[in-house]
C-alpha cells in the first residue's frame, strides 16, 4: 500500500472503526476512532521522536527499531486488540455518564499491566526470531551511533557523545549515564564545534549571540562543563 502521510495517518486513526466488525466498530466510531483530536499527533510526535517511525519525502515509514517493537508487541495479542481499544473507550464513555467509576476503571488496568509485565518478557525472550532481529539492529544502531559520535563522554568516559534530536547525549544513558549538552542554550543555537571542544576540553571559546531573558539583549561569552553541567563562564571571557 501507498505510504502514510502523517495526514493520513491520522485520518486512519479517526476512521479506524470502518475496518473493525459490527459491535466493534460502534463504539469507535462513536468517539471517532482512536485517540481525540488532541492526542493524534501527539502519537506520532512520539513515534518519531522514539525512533519508531521516520519521514523521508513527507511519507511516514516504520524504523528498523520500529519493526521489533511490531513484533514484540505482537507476542501479546490484547496490545494491538481493537477489540480492546473498543472496551476501553467504552468504559471511559462509562465514566462520563456515571456508569462506572474511574476507581474500578484504573483497577482494571493495573491488573492488565501486572499481567503484562508478567507475560511479555518472557514470550520475548523464547522468540528466536525476534531475539536474533534485536541483536541485528543493536549492531545496525551502535553503528549509526558511532558514526554520528561527536566525542567521548567526559562523565563515564566510556559512552559515546552523539545527536539524539534535540539533544546531544551519551550511549550509555540505559547504564545510568545521564549526562547531556542541549542544541540551544540562551537563545543560541550552539555549533557542533563548540559542544565537540565543551566534550574535549571542558569549555569553549568566546560564543556570540546568546540572548539575555531579563534584558532581551544580545551577548557573548564563554561556556564550561562544571560537575557535568553546562554554565557561562565570564570570568574568563573578562
Amino acid at each position: 500500500p501507498k505510504p502514510f502521510t502523517e495526514g493520513t495517518l491520522i485520518t486512519a486513526m479517526k476512521t479506524a472503526g470502518k475496518t473493525l466488525d459490527a459491535d466493534e466498530a460502534a463504539v469507535l466510531k462513536d468517539v471517532e476512532g482512536i485517540g481525540t483530536e488532541a492526542t493524534r499527533a501527539n502519537v506520532l510526535e512520539t513515534l518519531k521522536r522514539r525512533h519508531y517511525l521516520v519521514t523521508k519525502k513527507n511519507e511516514l515509514h516504520v524504523s528498523g527499531t520500529g519493526v521489533t517493537l511490531c513484533q514484540a508487541v505482537a507476542l501479546e495479542p490484547l496490545l494491538t486488540s481493537p477489540s480492546m481499544t473498543a472496551k476501553w473507550e467504552l468504559a471511559l464513555k462509562e465514566i462520563g455518564e456515571k456508569k462506572r467509576t474511574p476507581e474500578n476503571f484504573l483497577g482494571q488496568i493495573k491488573l492488565l499491566i501486572q499481567k503484562l509485565l508478567k507475560e511479555v518478557p518472557e514470550q520475548f525472550a523464547q522468540n528466536a526470531d525476534l531475539q536474533t532481529q534485536l541483536v541485528a539492529q543493536q549492531q545496525v544502531e551502535q553503528k549509526q551511533q558511532a558514526q554520528a559520535a561527536v566525542g567521548v563522554c567526559p562523565i563515564c568516559k566510556t559512552g559515546e557523545i552523539s545527536d539524539r534530536g534535540k539533544f546531544y547525549g551519551c550511549s550509555n544513558y540505559q547504564k545510568g549515564c545521564q549526562f547531556s549538552l542541549p542544541k540551544q542554550w540562551s537563545g543560541k543555537k550552539l555549533p557542533i564545534s563548540a559542544i565537540k571542544q565543551l566534550i574535549k576540553t571542558g569549555e569553549t571559546a568566546q560564543l556570540k549571540g546568546f540572548k539575555s531573558k531579563k534584558t532581551g539583549k544580545t551577548f557573548s561569552a564563554k561556556l564550561k562543563l562544571e560537575a557535568g553541567k553546562l554554565k557561562f563562564d565570564f570570568d574568563k571571557y573578562k
